[in-house]
């Protein structure tokens, strides 16, 4: 992270974070008993980039805050280029030693803007305004796991084509300085949210 107050009234903030992983999945269900198997072991590297700037811009008591997030996620592996219903990979005919066709996953990019205006309207009170958009990824889990029975068939199966869970949120609202050191807060706000998570069950 870097920090500079270039004059009197801008403040700016930039800063870049990279994340590399070594996943090493050795996990499961193994029941002899029940003849029950979901076990998954697989191993690989991705790797996340961000960045971001930031500038705090403040006159005669009026702030704003306004900035811009980078983020790329990369699996970086190959993953099986078959529809759903391949037997030959999901069902028990499946071979491990056989060549699947395989294609790269593409890394996932976006763009994140952030802005928050704070306006006093007099010594004790100010309104203010916030949005921005806020990414989370799934769990590698969610995207990269392949749990296999007994038999050899799928169990589990994740998606690393999964994009990023946005949330776009928006609030308005009041602040009021009340004697006694007491703070009056009234606000509303509205989330849009997408790109949510779910499982999908095929028989």
């Amino acid at each position: 992270d870097y920090t500079n107050q270039i004059d009197r009234k801008n403040l700016v903030k930039t800063g870049f974070e990279l994340a590399y992983f070594n996943l090493n999945f050795d996990f499961g269900l193994i029941n002899p008993f029940f003849g029950d198997k979901n076990y998954t072991k697989e191993r690989y590297n991705p790797y996340r980039i961000s960045g971001y700037i930031q500038d705090k811009f403040e006159h005669e008591e009026l702030v704003i805050n306004a900035g811009l997030r980078f983020d790329l996620s990369d699996p970086n592996t190959k993953w099986v280029n078959l529809g759903p219903w391949n037997k030959t990979y999901f069902s028990s005919q499946y071979d491990p030693e056989a060549d699947y066709p395989m294609k790269k996953v593409k890394p996932k990019i976006a763009m994140s803007p952030r802005l928050a205006i704070s306006h006093p309207i007099t010594v004790n009170s100010k309104l203010f305004f916030n949005y921005g958009h806020f990414l989370q990824l799934p769990t590698y889990e969610q995207m990269l796991r392949i749990g296999r029975s007994y038999s050899g068939g799928v169990r589990n199966i994740g998606n690393p084509d999964m994009l990023y869970e946005r949330t776009i949120a928006y609030e308005i609202g009041f602040d009021q300085l009340l004697p006694g050191n007491f703070l009056l807060q009234m606000a509303a706000f509205y989330h849009d949210i997408s790109n949510q998570q779910t499982f999908t069950l095929y028989t």
